[in-house]
Formats: C-alpha cells, structure tokens, sequence
C-alpha cells in the first residue's frame, strides 16, 4: 500500500499520518507497522516520530508477506 504526502499533511509525524489515512485501522495496528519495519518513506525505512514533507511517498508492506509457516503447521 502506498500514500503520497499531500500539502495538508505537511509536517505530520508519520505514525499520526497512517492512523489519519489507514481508516478502521488502531494506533496499536500502526505502531506495529512500525516495530516491525514495514513502513518506509521514499524506500527507507522510517520511525515513528519522524516528520514527513509534502510529496514523500510512504509505502506499507504487508504484515503477512513477512509472515512465516513452522513446518510442523502445515496439514496435508
């Protein structure tokens, strides 16, 4: 999933601008994003608290493309 930093976001922190975007999302989902560094901004890595500028691109990668199988899980 990918955002572009519009004029009316300026000077958000990046956790404050994907609660306002990410719509039935909790801070506590978002903050996860975070721990696990699936959020980056112009295809960097971010933190939290960092302050976006109009026109970065933050991109989310997805928390179940990381995700792994144990072996011992799967059924056949």
């Amino acid at each position: 999933m990918r955002f572009v930093v519009g004029e009316e976001s300026n000077g958000i922190r990046a956790d404050l601008f994907l609660v306002k975007n990410l719509k039935d999302v909790s801070r506590r989902f978002v903050r996860r994003y975070f721990e696990e560094k699936l959020v980056r901004r112009n295809g960097s890595p971010v933190r939290e608290g960092e302050i976006l500028k109009t026109g970065d691109t933050v991109t989310l990668e997805a928390l179940l493309e990381r995700a792994t199988v144990r072996p011992d899980a799967v059924k056949e």
